[in-house]
């Protein structure tokens, strides 16, 4: 945890919730600590190291604190893994996003700081005309 942003952690075990009848894949269900915002699900559904398969995360759903996937049952657990590791990874990407982010409203602010004295220098002087 960083800057005062909450990491994203799933909360209990998963839970198989339904099957599809043509794939015979299990639809697994994840919930999580808090509702990720935008900019987490962004990560998330980007990782930055991932294994070419059924649970990658651009496939998952995130619904309020709830994510979904599909699953065969041969690899379920080891999704299950995947998708813990993608979470791990959204947090720390989006930590970064937060401190890019901050750091720029900082400078923002520091910018408009200068040129609001800069304003002030400029009218003080222009008083003495």
């Amino acid at each position: 945890m960083s800057l005062g942003h909450v990491d994203v952690e799933r909360q209990g075990s998963p839970k198989a919730i339904g099957r599809d009848e043509r794939s015979g894949f299990f639809r697994v269900r994840i919930l999580l600590n808090i509702s990720p915002d935008h900019d987490w699900i962004e990560c998330f559904k980007n990782p930055s190291t991932f294994k070419p398969d059924e649970a990658h995360p651009r496939l998952a759903e995130i619904q309020g604190n709830v994510l979904l996937f599909w699953s065969s049952e041969g690899h379920i657990t080891e999704n299950v893994e995947w998708i813990d590791k993608y979470t791990s990874q959204a947090n720390e990407c989006y930590h970064r996003k937060m401190a890019e982010k901050e750091a720029e409203i900082k400078r923002q602010e520091e910018k408009m700081k200068r040129e609001k004295e800069e304003l002030k220098r400029i009218n003080e002087m222009l008083e003495k005309l």
